[in-house]
Protein backbone atom coordinates (compact mmCIF):
# COMPACT_ATOMS: atom_id res chain seq x y z
CA UNK A 1 0.00 0.00 0.00
CA UNK A 2 3.03 2.02 0.84
CA UNK A 3 3.83 2.00 -2.25
CA UNK A 4 0.97 2.60 -3.72
CA UNK A 5 0.97 5.63 -1.88
CA UNK A 6 4.07 6.38 -2.71
CA UNK A 7 3.71 5.94 -6.08
CA UNK A 8 0.37 7.90 -5.39
CA UNK A 9 2.74 10.23 -3.74
CA UNK A 10 5.30 10.50 -6.24
CA UNK A 11 2.73 10.73 -9.00
CA UNK A 12 0.97 13.22 -7.18
CA UNK A 13 4.35 15.23 -6.41
CA UNK A 14 4.99 14.62 -10.38
CA UNK A 15 1.51 15.97 -10.94
CA UNK A 16 2.55 19.35 -8.49
CA UNK A 17 6.01 19.50 -9.85
CA UNK A 18 4.65 18.95 -13.38
CA UNK A 19 1.64 21.32 -12.68
CA UNK A 20 4.44 24.25 -11.13
CA UNK A 21 6.68 23.19 -14.06
CA UNK A 22 3.16 24.32 -15.84
CA UNK A 23 2.93 26.66 -13.89
CA UNK A 24 6.33 28.06 -14.10
CA UNK A 25 5.72 27.44 -18.11
CA UNK A 26 2.80 29.44 -18.24
CA UNK A 27 3.98 31.88 -16.15
CA UNK A 28 7.33 31.84 -18.06
CA UNK A 29 4.73 31.90 -21.18
CA UNK A 30 2.92 35.16 -19.26
CA UNK A 31 6.38 36.54 -18.71
CA UNK A 32 7.26 36.06 -22.05
CA UNK A 33 3.84 36.89 -23.45
CA UNK A 34 4.28 40.02 -21.37
CA UNK A 35 7.46 40.78 -22.55
CA UNK A 36 6.31 40.27 -26.12
CA UNK A 37 3.54 42.72 -24.96
CA UNK A 38 5.51 44.75 -23.79
CA UNK A 39 7.87 44.85 -26.69
CA UNK A 40 5.01 45.17 -28.98
CA UNK A 41 4.01 47.83 -27.06
CA UNK A 42 7.54 49.47 -27.34
CA UNK A 43 7.54 48.46 -30.97
CA UNK A 44 4.24 50.05 -31.35
CA UNK A 45 5.42 53.23 -29.49
CA UNK A 46 8.26 53.20 -31.36
CA UNK A 47 6.58 52.90 -34.57
CA UNK A 48 4.32 55.81 -33.09
CA UNK A 49 7.67 57.59 -32.23
CA UNK A 50 9.17 56.94 -36.05
CA UNK A 51 5.96 57.91 -37.21
CA UNK A 52 5.34 61.12 -35.19
CA UNK A 53 9.05 61.19 -36.14
CA UNK A 54 7.98 60.86 -39.86
CA UNK A 55 5.31 63.15 -39.52
CA UNK A 56 7.18 65.71 -38.07
CA UNK A 57 9.89 65.19 -40.83
CA UNK A 58 7.29 65.18 -43.13
CA UNK A 59 5.81 68.70 -41.88
CA UNK A 60 9.13 69.64 -41.49
CA UNK A 61 9.77 68.95 -44.72
CA UNK A 62 6.17 70.40 -46.07
CA UNK A 63 6.90 73.49 -43.57
CA UNK A 64 10.58 73.36 -45.85
CA UNK A 65 8.85 72.68 -48.93
CA UNK A 66 6.14 75.78 -48.03
CA UNK A 67 8.64 77.83 -47.08
CA UNK A 68 10.21 77.13 -50.21
CA UNK A 69 6.93 77.41 -52.38
CA UNK A 70 6.24 80.99 -50.57
CA UNK A 71 9.90 81.67 -51.04
CA UNK A 72 9.37 80.69 -54.67
CA UNK A 73 6.35 82.93 -54.83
CA UNK A 74 7.82 85.50 -53.30
CA UNK A 75 10.28 85.10 -56.47
CA UNK A 76 7.87 84.76 -58.43
CA UNK A 77 5.77 87.97 -57.20
CA UNK A 78 9.42 89.75 -57.08
CA UNK A 79 9.86 89.20 -60.59
CA UNK A 80 6.43 89.51 -61.22
CA UNK A 81 6.65 93.00 -60.00
CA UNK A 82 10.12 93.05 -61.86
CA UNK A 83 8.64 92.26 -64.94
CA UNK A 84 5.59 94.97 -63.97
CA UNK A 85 8.01 97.53 -63.47
CA UNK A 86 10.01 97.04 -66.31
CA UNK A 87 7.02 96.61 -68.48
CA UNK A 88 5.72 100.16 -67.25
CA UNK A 89 9.62 101.08 -67.49
CA UNK A 90 9.28 99.86 -70.93
CA UNK A 91 6.18 101.12 -71.33
CA UNK A 92 6.97 104.35 -70.23
CA UNK A 93 10.24 104.43 -72.29
CA UNK A 94 8.40 103.24 -75.43
CA UNK A 95 5.86 106.12 -74.83
CA UNK A 96 8.49 108.85 -74.54
CA UNK A 97 10.44 107.30 -77.15
CA UNK A 98 6.86 107.53 -79.73
CA UNK A 99 6.67 110.76 -77.78
CA UNK A 100 9.95 111.45 -78.75
CA UNK A 101 8.95 110.16 -82.45
CA UNK A 102 6.16 112.08 -82.26
CA UNK A 103 8.00 115.12 -81.36
CA UNK A 104 10.50 114.54 -83.68
CA UNK A 105 7.58 113.57 -86.56
CA UNK A 106 6.27 117.04 -85.15
CA UNK A 107 9.42 118.88 -85.21
CA UNK A 108 9.74 117.41 -89.39
CA UNK A 109 6.71 118.81 -90.10
CA UNK A 110 6.98 121.82 -88.76
CA UNK A 111 9.95 122.15 -90.52
CA UNK A 112 8.74 120.77 -93.71
CA UNK A 113 5.82 123.47 -93.14
CA UNK A 114 8.43 125.98 -92.79
CA UNK A 115 10.19 125.02 -95.65
CA UNK A 116 6.93 124.95 -97.94
CA UNK A 117 5.82 128.11 -95.94
CA UNK A 118 9.66 129.75 -97.38
CA UNK A 119 9.13 128.19 -100.88
CA UNK A 120 5.76 130.01 -100.84
CA UNK A 121 6.99 132.72 -99.75
CA UNK A 122 9.61 132.37 -102.60
CA UNK A 123 7.70 131.34 -104.76
CA UNK A 124 5.27 134.33 -104.16
CA UNK A 125 8.33 136.20 -104.50
CA UNK A 126 9.47 135.37 -107.38
CA UNK A 127 5.91 135.60 -108.45
CA UNK A 128 5.89 138.92 -107.92
CA UNK A 129 9.36 139.54 -109.21
CA UNK A 130 7.88 137.77 -112.58
CA UNK A 131 5.00 140.20 -112.47
CA UNK A 132 6.97 143.13 -112.24
CA UNK A 133 9.39 142.20 -114.62
CA UNK A 134 6.59 140.91 -117.26
CA UNK A 135 5.13 144.47 -116.30
CA UNK A 136 8.31 146.16 -117.42
CA UNK A 137 8.65 143.83 -120.48
CA UNK A 138 4.79 144.67 -121.23
CA UNK A 139 5.98 148.12 -121.11
CA UNK A 140 9.32 148.33 -122.60
CA UNK A 141 6.97 146.22 -125.81
CA UNK A 142 4.50 149.07 -125.26
CA UNK A 143 6.88 151.38 -125.91
CA UNK A 144 8.76 148.80 -128.78
CA UNK A 145 5.26 149.02 -130.65
CA UNK A 146 4.61 152.42 -129.88
CA UNK A 147 8.24 153.43 -131.73
CA UNK A 148 7.14 150.83 -134.04
CA UNK A 149 3.62 152.33 -135.04
CA UNK A 150 5.69 155.64 -134.92
CA UNK A 151 8.10 153.98 -137.32
CA UNK A 152 5.12 152.92 -139.58
CA UNK A 153 3.26 155.94 -139.06
CA UNK A 154 6.43 158.28 -140.42
CA UNK A 155 6.67 155.68 -143.42
CA UNK A 156 3.55 155.90 -143.78
CA UNK A 157 3.29 159.26 -144.31
CA UNK A 158 6.38 159.51 -146.23
CA UNK A 159 4.75 156.98 -148.65
CA UNK A 160 1.61 158.93 -148.88
CA UNK A 161 3.72 161.97 -148.94
CA UNK A 162 5.61 160.51 -152.14
CA UNK A 163 1.63 159.30 -153.17
CA UNK A 164 1.04 162.97 -153.25
CA UNK A 165 3.84 164.01 -154.81
CA UNK A 166 3.71 161.72 -157.83
CA UNK A 167 -0.27 162.13 -157.93
CA UNK A 168 0.34 165.92 -158.50
CA UNK A 169 3.19 165.85 -161.06
CA UNK A 170 0.68 163.34 -162.78
CA UNK A 171 -1.62 165.91 -162.33
CA UNK A 172 0.29 169.03 -163.84
CA UNK A 173 1.22 166.81 -166.83
CA UNK A 174 -2.57 166.29 -167.28
CA UNK A 175 -3.00 169.92 -166.94
CA UNK A 176 -0.14 170.58 -169.18
CA UNK A 177 -2.14 168.16 -171.76
CA UNK A 178 -4.89 169.29 -171.28
CA UNK A 179 -3.87 172.98 -171.96
CA UNK A 180 -2.35 171.94 -174.63
CA UNK A 181 -5.20 170.29 -176.55
CA UNK A 182 -7.96 172.94 -175.38
CA UNK A 183 -4.72 175.53 -176.85
CA UNK A 184 -5.22 173.19 -180.21
CA UNK A 185 -8.71 173.00 -179.87
CA UNK A 186 -9.35 176.53 -178.86
CA UNK A 187 -6.80 178.62 -180.80
CA UNK A 188 -9.03 181.31 -181.82
CA UNK A 189 -10.06 181.94 -177.94
CA UNK A 190 -7.14 182.14 -175.34
CA UNK A 191 -9.34 181.91 -172.00
CA UNK A 192 -12.75 180.59 -171.64
CA UNK A 193 -15.32 183.26 -170.04
CA UNK A 194 -16.33 183.13 -166.31
CA UNK A 195 -19.64 182.52 -166.89
CA UNK A 196 -18.94 179.39 -169.14
CA UNK A 197 -16.99 177.88 -166.23
CA UNK A 198 -19.72 178.51 -163.48
CA UNK A 199 -22.50 176.72 -166.14
CA UNK A 200 -19.27 173.45 -166.46
CA UNK A 201 -19.52 173.87 -162.23
CA UNK A 202 -23.40 173.77 -162.15
CA UNK A 203 -23.63 171.40 -164.60
CA UNK A 204 -21.14 168.94 -162.76
CA UNK A 205 -22.36 166.91 -159.88
CA UNK A 206 -21.04 164.15 -157.83
CA UNK A 207 -22.31 160.48 -157.72
CA UNK A 208 -24.19 159.21 -154.14
CA UNK A 209 -23.74 156.17 -153.31
CA UNK A 210 -27.46 155.28 -154.31
CA UNK A 211 -26.75 155.94 -157.81
CA UNK A 212 -23.23 154.07 -157.93
CA UNK A 213 -25.46 151.03 -155.72
CA UNK A 214 -28.54 150.43 -157.72
CA UNK A 215 -30.93 148.00 -155.89
CA UNK A 216 -30.95 144.59 -157.90
CA UNK A 217 -32.97 141.44 -157.60
CA UNK A 218 -32.18 139.55 -154.73
CA UNK A 219 -32.42 136.28 -156.06
CA UNK A 220 -30.10 137.33 -158.91
CA UNK A 221 -27.33 138.77 -156.57
CA UNK A 222 -27.46 136.28 -154.10
CA UNK A 223 -26.20 133.70 -157.47
CA UNK A 224 -24.01 136.08 -158.34
CA UNK A 225 -22.02 136.13 -155.06
CA UNK A 226 -22.39 132.12 -153.95
CA UNK A 227 -21.32 131.04 -157.60
CA UNK A 228 -18.97 133.45 -158.70
CA UNK A 229 -21.21 133.98 -162.21
CA UNK A 230 -22.80 136.95 -163.42
CA UNK A 231 -26.13 137.65 -165.30
CA UNK A 232 -26.51 140.62 -167.57
CA UNK A 233 -28.50 142.44 -164.78
CA UNK A 234 -25.29 142.60 -162.80
CA UNK A 235 -23.30 142.99 -164.94
CA UNK A 236 -24.94 146.17 -165.96
CA UNK A 237 -25.13 147.09 -162.33
CA UNK A 238 -21.18 146.60 -161.92
CA UNK A 239 -20.75 148.62 -165.21
CA UNK A 240 -21.63 151.83 -163.57
CA UNK A 241 -18.29 151.93 -162.32
CA UNK A 242 -16.15 151.38 -165.45
CA UNK A 243 -16.76 154.37 -167.61
CA UNK A 244 -15.90 157.26 -167.83
CA UNK A 245 -12.99 155.76 -165.67
CA UNK A 246 -12.06 153.47 -162.84
CA UNK A 247 -11.95 153.91 -159.38
CA UNK A 248 -9.28 155.08 -157.22
CA UNK A 249 -9.07 157.50 -154.44
CA UNK A 250 -10.93 156.97 -151.23
CA UNK A 251 -12.15 157.88 -148.29
CA UNK A 252 -13.57 156.18 -145.57
CA UNK A 253 -16.88 155.99 -146.58
CA UNK A 254 -16.63 157.57 -149.94
CA UNK A 255 -15.65 156.56 -153.60
CA UNK A 256 -15.58 158.91 -156.75
CA UNK A 257 -13.81 158.84 -159.91
CA UNK A 258 -11.11 159.20 -162.06
CA UNK A 259 -11.87 159.73 -165.80
CA UNK A 260 -8.36 159.22 -166.62
CA UNK A 261 -8.17 155.82 -165.93
CA UNK A 262 -8.38 152.94 -168.60
CA UNK A 263 -8.49 149.98 -166.13
CA UNK A 264 -12.37 147.89 -166.48
CA UNK A 265 -13.59 148.11 -162.76
CA UNK A 266 -15.48 145.05 -163.66
CA UNK A 267 -12.75 143.01 -164.25
CA UNK A 268 -11.47 144.02 -160.96
CA UNK A 269 -14.51 142.85 -159.52
CA UNK A 270 -14.90 139.05 -160.88
CA UNK A 271 -11.07 138.82 -160.09
CA UNK A 272 -11.24 135.38 -162.60
CA UNK A 273 -8.43 132.78 -162.53
CA UNK A 274 -7.07 134.19 -166.08
CA UNK A 275 -7.13 137.82 -165.15
CA UNK A 276 -4.68 138.96 -162.49
CA UNK A 277 -3.65 142.03 -160.79
CA UNK A 278 -0.26 142.13 -161.39
CA UNK A 279 -0.73 144.05 -164.43
CA UNK A 280 -2.64 146.90 -162.11
CA UNK A 281 -0.73 149.17 -159.91
CA UNK A 282 -0.91 148.26 -156.53
CA UNK A 283 -3.02 151.30 -155.65
CA UNK A 284 -5.44 151.11 -157.95
CA UNK A 285 -5.99 147.22 -156.92
CA UNK A 286 -6.18 147.42 -153.30
CA UNK A 287 -9.26 150.68 -154.25
CA UNK A 288 -10.93 148.23 -156.88
CA UNK A 289 -9.98 144.99 -154.02
CA UNK A 290 -12.62 147.52 -151.12
CA UNK A 291 -15.01 148.60 -153.73
CA UNK A 292 -15.83 144.75 -154.45
CA UNK A 293 -15.60 143.84 -150.59
CA UNK A 294 -18.07 147.04 -149.78
CA UNK A 295 -20.30 145.63 -152.26
CA UNK A 296 -19.76 142.46 -151.56
CA UNK A 297 -20.38 143.36 -147.67
CA UNK A 298 -23.77 145.52 -148.88
CA UNK A 299 -25.57 141.87 -150.90
CA UNK A 300 -24.19 140.06 -147.55
CA UNK A 301 -26.32 142.15 -145.08
CA UNK A 302 -29.37 142.25 -147.86
CA UNK A 303 -29.54 138.14 -147.72
CA UNK A 304 -29.88 138.27 -144.14
CA UNK A 305 -32.62 141.17 -144.24
CA UNK A 306 -34.32 138.92 -146.84
CA UNK A 307 -33.48 135.61 -145.10
CA UNK A 308 -31.40 134.01 -147.03
CA UNK A 309 -28.65 131.43 -146.18
CA UNK A 310 -25.33 132.36 -147.73
CA UNK A 311 -23.25 129.56 -148.98
CA UNK A 312 -19.41 130.10 -148.92
CA UNK A 313 -18.19 128.98 -152.76
CA UNK A 314 -14.93 127.91 -154.02
CA UNK A 315 -15.38 130.94 -156.37
CA UNK A 316 -16.38 133.30 -153.52
CA UNK A 317 -13.10 131.70 -151.18
CA UNK A 318 -10.61 131.72 -154.28
CA UNK A 319 -11.18 135.61 -154.25
CA UNK A 320 -10.89 136.70 -150.65
CA UNK A 321 -7.72 134.15 -150.64
CA UNK A 322 -6.32 135.97 -153.62
CA UNK A 323 -7.29 139.22 -151.69
CA UNK A 324 -5.09 138.70 -148.99
CA UNK A 325 -2.02 136.80 -150.71
CA UNK A 326 -2.40 140.45 -153.34
CA UNK A 327 -2.04 142.38 -149.73
CA UNK A 328 1.27 140.35 -148.47
CA UNK A 329 3.00 141.85 -151.48
CA UNK A 330 1.94 145.53 -150.77
CA UNK A 331 3.44 147.91 -148.21
CA UNK A 332 1.22 148.03 -145.55
CA UNK A 333 -1.09 151.07 -145.55
CA UNK A 334 -4.29 152.02 -143.63
CA UNK A 335 -5.96 151.34 -146.97
CA UNK A 336 -4.58 147.43 -146.90
CA UNK A 337 -5.17 147.03 -143.22
CA UNK A 338 -8.61 147.77 -144.01
CA UNK A 339 -8.71 145.33 -146.59
CA UNK A 340 -7.20 142.73 -144.76
CA UNK A 341 -10.22 143.31 -142.05
CA UNK A 342 -12.78 143.77 -144.47
CA UNK A 343 -11.78 140.06 -145.96
CA UNK A 344 -11.45 138.42 -142.37
CA UNK A 345 -15.29 139.94 -141.25
CA UNK A 346 -16.43 138.91 -144.50
CA UNK A 347 -15.12 134.96 -144.26
CA UNK A 348 -16.38 135.28 -140.22
CA UNK A 349 -20.13 136.11 -141.64
CA UNK A 350 -19.91 133.41 -143.72
CA UNK A 351 -18.86 130.87 -141.07
CA UNK A 352 -21.37 131.83 -138.83
CA UNK A 353 -24.22 129.09 -138.56
CA UNK A 354 -22.66 127.77 -141.58
CA UNK A 355 -20.71 124.30 -140.92
CA UNK A 356 -21.35 122.72 -144.59
CA UNK A 357 -18.37 125.43 -145.18
CA UNK A 358 -15.77 124.21 -143.47
CA UNK A 359 -14.34 121.74 -146.19
CA UNK A 360 -14.93 124.38 -148.97
CA UNK A 361 -12.70 126.78 -146.61
CA UNK A 362 -9.82 123.68 -145.55
CA UNK A 363 -9.41 122.88 -149.34
CA UNK A 364 -9.11 127.15 -150.61
CA UNK A 365 -6.58 127.43 -147.98
CA UNK A 366 -8.07 130.43 -146.62
CA UNK A 367 -7.61 129.93 -143.44
CA UNK A 368 -3.55 129.23 -143.78
CA UNK A 369 -3.39 132.75 -145.52
CA UNK A 370 -5.35 134.31 -142.39
CA UNK A 371 -2.38 132.90 -140.34
CA UNK A 372 0.52 133.97 -142.39
CA UNK A 373 -0.85 137.50 -141.93
CA UNK A 374 -1.62 137.34 -138.28
CA UNK A 375 2.11 136.35 -138.22
CA UNK A 376 3.28 138.90 -140.52
CA UNK A 377 2.07 141.64 -138.55
CA UNK A 378 2.96 143.80 -135.42
CA UNK A 379 1.76 142.15 -132.30
CA UNK A 380 -0.07 145.30 -131.37
CA UNK A 381 -1.49 145.51 -134.94
CA UNK A 382 -3.92 141.74 -134.38
CA UNK A 383 -7.07 143.01 -133.72
CA UNK A 384 -10.34 141.02 -132.83
CA UNK A 385 -11.24 141.08 -136.63
CA UNK A 386 -8.32 138.96 -137.41
CA UNK A 387 -8.90 136.04 -134.96
CA UNK A 388 -13.14 136.13 -135.36
CA UNK A 389 -12.78 133.86 -138.59
CA UNK A 390 -10.52 131.51 -136.79
CA UNK A 391 -12.63 131.71 -133.75
CA UNK A 392 -15.64 130.11 -135.36
CA UNK A 393 -13.96 128.17 -138.02
CA UNK A 394 -12.77 125.57 -135.27
CA UNK A 395 -16.01 126.12 -133.51
CA UNK A 396 -17.65 124.03 -136.10
CA UNK A 397 -15.15 122.08 -137.42
CA UNK A 398 -14.80 118.48 -136.72
CA UNK A 399 -11.61 117.34 -134.08
CA UNK A 400 -9.68 115.56 -137.74
CA UNK A 401 -10.64 119.00 -139.09
CA UNK A 402 -8.32 120.53 -136.65
CA UNK A 403 -5.42 118.41 -135.86
CA UNK A 404 -4.60 119.37 -139.97
CA UNK A 405 -3.98 122.89 -139.01
CA UNK A 406 -1.04 121.54 -136.39
CA UNK A 407 1.18 121.19 -139.15
CA UNK A 408 0.56 124.18 -140.35
CA UNK A 409 1.65 126.34 -137.28
CA UNK A 410 -1.68 127.37 -135.87
CA UNK A 411 -0.20 126.26 -132.21
CA UNK A 412 2.60 128.79 -132.32
CA UNK A 413 0.67 131.27 -134.18
CA UNK A 414 -1.94 131.34 -131.15
CA UNK A 415 1.13 131.14 -128.33
CA UNK A 416 2.11 134.53 -129.82
CA UNK A 417 -0.53 135.90 -129.30
CA UNK A 418 -0.99 134.99 -125.22
CA UNK A 419 1.73 138.02 -125.20
CA UNK A 420 -0.65 140.45 -126.89
CA UNK A 421 -2.25 143.46 -124.66
CA UNK A 422 -5.40 142.82 -125.92
CA UNK A 423 -7.45 140.49 -123.39
CA UNK A 424 -10.13 139.32 -125.78
CA UNK A 425 -7.15 138.50 -128.38
CA UNK A 426 -5.55 136.68 -125.18
CA UNK A 427 -9.11 134.97 -124.65
CA UNK A 428 -9.59 133.55 -128.01
CA UNK A 429 -5.84 132.13 -128.67
CA UNK A 430 -6.50 130.47 -125.12
CA UNK A 431 -9.98 128.76 -126.84
CA UNK A 432 -8.03 127.90 -129.66
CA UNK A 433 -5.19 126.13 -128.12
CA UNK A 434 -8.40 124.29 -125.97
CA UNK A 435 -10.30 123.00 -128.61
CA UNK A 436 -7.10 121.74 -130.28
CA UNK A 437 -5.75 120.11 -126.92
CA UNK A 438 -9.44 118.27 -126.46
CA UNK A 439 -9.50 117.08 -129.96
CA UNK A 440 -6.29 115.59 -129.73
CA UNK A 441 -7.05 114.03 -126.53
CA UNK A 442 -11.14 112.63 -127.99
CA UNK A 443 -9.12 111.35 -130.58
CA UNK A 444 -6.44 109.43 -128.74
CA UNK A 445 -9.34 107.07 -127.28
CA UNK A 446 -9.91 106.15 -131.12
CA UNK A 447 -6.03 105.21 -131.55
CA UNK A 448 -4.85 108.32 -133.33
CA UNK A 449 -1.51 109.30 -131.39
CA UNK A 450 -0.54 112.66 -130.78
CA UNK A 451 1.74 113.92 -127.92
CA UNK A 452 0.14 116.70 -127.76
CA UNK A 453 1.64 117.36 -124.52
CA UNK A 454 5.24 117.15 -125.70
CA UNK A 455 4.41 119.79 -128.39
CA UNK A 456 2.95 122.52 -125.99
CA UNK A 457 5.81 121.61 -123.98
CA UNK A 458 8.99 121.75 -126.03
CA UNK A 459 7.60 124.78 -128.17
CA UNK A 460 7.09 127.02 -124.21
CA UNK A 461 3.05 127.04 -125.27
CA UNK A 462 2.66 125.33 -122.03
CA UNK A 463 4.37 127.88 -119.81
CA UNK A 464 2.59 130.56 -121.39
CA UNK A 465 -0.56 129.22 -120.73
CA UNK A 466 0.78 129.01 -116.85
CA UNK A 467 1.45 132.05 -117.32
CA UNK A 468 -1.82 133.15 -118.15
CA UNK A 469 -2.87 131.22 -115.66
CA UNK A 470 -1.72 132.87 -112.96
CA UNK A 471 -2.07 136.57 -114.19
CA UNK A 472 -4.72 138.19 -111.99
CA UNK A 473 -4.56 141.55 -113.97
CA UNK A 474 -7.61 140.20 -116.55
CA UNK A 475 -11.25 141.61 -116.45
CA UNK A 476 -12.77 138.37 -117.56
CA UNK A 477 -12.21 135.34 -115.53
CA UNK A 478 -13.22 133.23 -118.40
CA UNK A 479 -9.46 133.39 -119.88
CA UNK A 480 -7.81 131.97 -116.60
CA UNK A 481 -10.35 128.93 -116.92
CA UNK A 482 -9.63 128.56 -120.05
CA UNK A 483 -6.29 128.03 -119.56
CA UNK A 484 -7.19 125.77 -116.55
CA UNK A 485 -8.82 123.53 -118.71
CA UNK A 486 -6.69 123.72 -121.46
CA UNK A 487 -3.77 122.50 -118.98
CA UNK A 488 -5.81 119.68 -117.14
CA UNK A 489 -6.68 118.26 -120.60
CA UNK A 490 -3.03 118.37 -121.13
CA UNK A 491 -1.98 116.47 -118.03
CA UNK A 492 -5.38 114.17 -118.43
CA UNK A 493 -4.00 111.20 -117.82
CA UNK A 494 -0.92 112.07 -115.54
CA UNK A 495 -0.19 113.97 -112.13
CA UNK A 496 -0.21 117.67 -112.23
CA UNK A 497 2.71 118.95 -111.55
CA UNK A 498 2.95 120.69 -107.81
CA UNK A 499 4.03 123.96 -109.21
CA UNK A 500 0.30 124.90 -110.31
CA UNK A 501 -1.56 121.95 -109.29
CA UNK A 502 -3.77 124.41 -106.20
CA UNK A 503 -4.37 127.07 -108.63
CA UNK A 504 -5.33 124.58 -111.76
CA UNK A 505 -7.79 122.75 -109.57
CA UNK A 506 -9.05 125.59 -107.76
CA UNK A 507 -9.58 127.52 -111.36
CA UNK A 508 -11.50 124.86 -112.81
Amino acid sequence: MKDKDKQQLKEQVNEQEQEKDISKQIEKQKEIDKKKDVDKYNQKEKEKEQKKDKEKELEKEKTIEQKKDKEKELVREQKQKQEKEQRKEQGTEKQEKEQKKEKDIDKGKEKEQQKEQQKEQKKELKQKQEKEQRKEQKKELVKEQKKEFEKEKEQEKEQDKHQVEEKEKDKKKEKKKDDINHHKKNKHCNTLSQDAIHQMLATRHMKTRSTVFQSTNLQESFFELTSGAYTDRGEDSFRQFTNPGALTDRNEDSFYLNRNSDTPTFQAFTLRKSYSCEDIQPFNCIDQYLVRLYQLEIQLDQFKEAGFQTVASFELLNELKDMLAQSKKSKRTEDLKMLQLRVCSILNTLLIENPQSVNAVIKTGIIDEVLSIINLILLSQVQISHLLPLHKFFEICSSQQKLLFIDKGIIPTMRRLLDSLDELCVKIAVGIIKRIIHACQELSSLGVQIDIKKIIESDGTLDKLVTVLLNDEYQDQEVNQNASLAIGLTFKAAPLPKEFRNEVILTI
